[in-house]
């Protein structure tokens, strides 16, 4: 206990967002407050916050088939929150990380959420990639993994380079998806019939997590859910 103190003076915790120094936690009370975390159940087809007003099953976006049973972001796209993520898809800003995935996973406990057997991480270009260094849903992918118990199982690839999802209007994205995702072979019977968890950073339109799991039912999965850091 007096080595844990001692080792807090010398080398003190900051605050993610303001800097503050903080005894324990990744995040200060004051900014933890600020953060828009949702905890209430969302529409499964847009991810509106359900009301008397919205009805899960007739929803005013009236979607034929979604293609997940399941949707949740931990954040509204706003903010600190926004630059949190802005910083770990850009910046390499892996201090985020432990906060991102105790966050996903806190998510996981409220409302109805059913028990998924795997974690899939929305995959980006190879030659992406290799220019970024890294893959950022993979790593918050990771880090719910070790939070949850929930194996993680990198089953997807990008066959196709394609134009960054925030450079298209909302009706070219889906479009600029098809056929993109595929399975890893390997990981096909190992998948089949289970129900698999896919994470993103942030969704917008959904049109990525339409064609992950789109791409995963047709494989054989039995049931897909899509669990996000943020959404727009």
């Amino acid at each position: 206990m007096l080595l844990r103190s001692f080792e807090g003076l010398v080398y003190p915790k900051y605050c993610l967002f303001c800097k503050d120094i903080v005894e324990e936690d990744y995040v200060c009370s004051d900014c933890l407050s600020n953060l828009q975390f949702i905890d209430e159940e969302q529409c499964i087809v847009c991810g509106d916050i359900n009301d008397p007003y919205h009805q899960f099953k007739s929803c005013h976006h009236k979607l034929k088939h979604i293609p997940w049973s399941y949707r949740a972001a931990a954040f509204h796209y706003t903010g600190e929150v926004k630059k949190m993520v802005q910083e770990l898809k850009f910046n390499s800003a892996t201090q985020y990380l432990p906060f991102a995935g105790r966050a996903m996973a806190k998510r996981l406990t409220q409302g109805s959420v059913p028990k998924f057997d795997f974690i899939v991480p929305v995959p980006l270009h190879i030659a992406r990639e290799i220019n970024r260094s890294y893959n950022q849903a993979y790593l918050l992918a990771e880090e719910l993994s070790s939070n949850t118990d929930v194996p993680l199982v990198n089953a997807l690839r990008r066959s196709k380079y394609t134009k960054p999802q925030s450079n298209l209007m909302k009706q070219q994205r889906q479009s600029n998806l098809d056929g993109v995702f595929k399975v890893f072979p390997t990981f096909v019977n190992r998948l089949k019939g289970k129900r698999v968890l896919v994470i993103d950073d942030v969704c917008t339109s959904g049109a990525t997590l339409r064609a992950c799991c789109k791409t995963l039912l047709e494989n054989g999965v039995g049931q897909c859910g899509v669990l996000t850091l943020a959404q727009r």
